[in-house]
């Protein structure tokens, strides 16, 4: 890991203890599974497929709210309740910090996560510049082969 992306990880580790944990939103275990199906296509079909890691990266802000869909490979478990993912294309990865159940995890294993981008996270680095964290809360996290 170089330093810039540990400087990041380390920074994130900070932010994530000082955010409050979320978790994905899960179907009780009596509901049926067609109703949990139903429900996911439901979000599904309201996501923006302009919305690619790259676009809601670039302008975070103005990406708080967005339903999105993510492919996502597990990098690191930065505390309960919150991963950080390589996500998007597999040329063209981005970390996004994902607000999921995180016990079951495995590093490198691949989700597919349907969420909702929250309001971008914020830092000052050394050099008194802001910092912008992406994060996205899980509604849905499906393992991939």
């Amino acid at each position: 890991m170089n330093r810039a992306r540990a400087a990041a990880v380390a920074l994130a580790v900070a932010l994530a203890l000082a955010a409050p944990s979320a978790r994905a939103q899960s179907t009780p275990p009596a509901a049926n599974v067609l109703s949990h199906g139903v429900q996911e296509a439901r979000f599904l079909r309201a996501v923006d497929r302009q919305n690619s890691v790259s676009r809601v990266t670039g302008d975070l802000s103005s990406s708080a709210g967005s339903r999105v869909a993510f492919v996502c490979a597990v990098d690191g478990i930065v505390r309960r309740g919150i991963m950080l993912g390589q996500c998007g294309s597999d040329a063209e990865p981005t970390d996004l910090f994902v607000k999921l159940p995180t016990e079951h995890l495995r590093m490198g294993e691949r989700l597919r996560v349907l969420g909702v981008m929250e309001a971008p996270a914020t830092w000052v680095d050394v050099t008194g510049h802001p910092v912008y964290y992406a994060f996205v809360r899980a509604v849905f996290v499906d393992p991939l082969p």
